[in-house]
């Protein structure tokens, strides 16, 4: 992922994974998880108003 380039391409289906993005049966609009890689944190949060949004900020941030 281009915000943390360290990572092997494999990890990147973990952190698809860890959001549940390949899940069977996701509500898309309930959806709201979060994972941390390398001081990355990457946030997968659905509505059914504004649809999916998907971030990656500093795993340090409040």
């Amino acid at each position: 992922m281009a915000t943390n380039a360290d990572i092997p391409t494999s990890a990147v289906g973990d952190i698809m994974k860890n959001l549940g993005v390949i899940d069977e049966g996701v509500d898309w609009t309930t959806i709201d998880e979060s994972t941390e890689v390398n001081g990355v944190r990457y946030t997968l949060t659905g509505s059914d108003v504004l649809g999916i949004m998907f971030s990656a900020s500093d795993a340090n941030d409040k």
